[in-house]
Formats: C-alpha cells, structure tokens, sequence
C-alpha cells in the first residue's frame, strides 16, 4: 500500500493543529530526495528536517522512542521512573505515594496510529543490529 505525499503532509498538518507541541519533523527523505522535504515546508510545515533512514538510524528512533513511553512522573510527588517494573510488572500508580502518574510522552488516542505502531515488526540480524518491517498491505509511514 502506497500513501500519495500530499496525504502524508496532510497528514502532519492534522497532527500540528491537534496536538499542544510538535517540535519538529524529521522526514524520509532516502528514495525521494529533497522533495518531501520541500514540499512540507511550502505547505506551511515548520521545524522539517530531511534524514535518510538507514537501520541504525530506525533503531535508534525506535530506541528513544520506547524509553519516552516508558517514562512517567508522579502528579503528587514528583517521582520519575519507569512504568515498567523490573519483574515485568506494568505500574498503575507510583511507588512512593500510590498516586497517578503523567507520562513524559503523550500521544493522543488515534485508532489507525496506534495500529500501525503496534503492526511494525522487527528482526535481529547476523550483524546484532534490529532490522524493522511491516505486514503486506500495511504501511509504516506514521510509525
């Protein structure tokens, strides 16, 4: 399945308008070139930056991405940590005073979104470095 750029960029646009802060797009720029690039910030897209994914540059994405859900701080105490116990156990409320938490990374509920990040595979190669893949008939765009 290929998405057209000009859904894509209307994409991040939707997300702009609805979301309290984008700090900035980082846009997969490996088979097209500048294009995308330049085409969002005509639109109007501000913050774009052209990077050629590479694996380890996915990896490290993917990397920093998982740590930033993994994170929370207590609305009460303050407490940061992870959400995730070391036993495997998930956190539903903090360690020091049983309040709530507030997560470090917010993504707002989208059905399709979260989808397509829970559909992204990933393998371990000869070389130890994590290759990422994703079903026939999906896509990895928004991940």
């Amino acid at each position: 399945m290929e998405t057209s750029y000009g859904a894509i960029i209307g994409y991040i646009k939707r997300i702009r308008d609805n979301w309290s802060v984008l700090h900035s797009v980082y846009a997969d720029q490996t088979s097209v070139g500048d294009y995308i690039v330049e085409d969002m910030r005509r639109s109007g897209i501000r913050n774009v930056e052209g990077i050629n994914f590479t694996d380890q540059s996915k990896e490290a994405m993917v990397t920093a991405l998982k740590e930033k859900m993994r994170k929370a701080t207590c609305v009460k105490c303050s407490w940061n940590g992870y959400v995730d116990a070391k036993d495997g156990e998930w956190r539903t409320t903090c360690p020091s005073c049983e309040s709530g938490f507030r997560p470090l990374l917010h993504i707002p509920y989208d059905e399709n979104l979260f989808r397509d990040l829970n559909t992204e595979r990933y393998e371990l190669a000869k070389t130890g470095r994590i290759l990422f893949n994703h079903p026939e008939r999906t896509h990895d765009d928004r991940f």
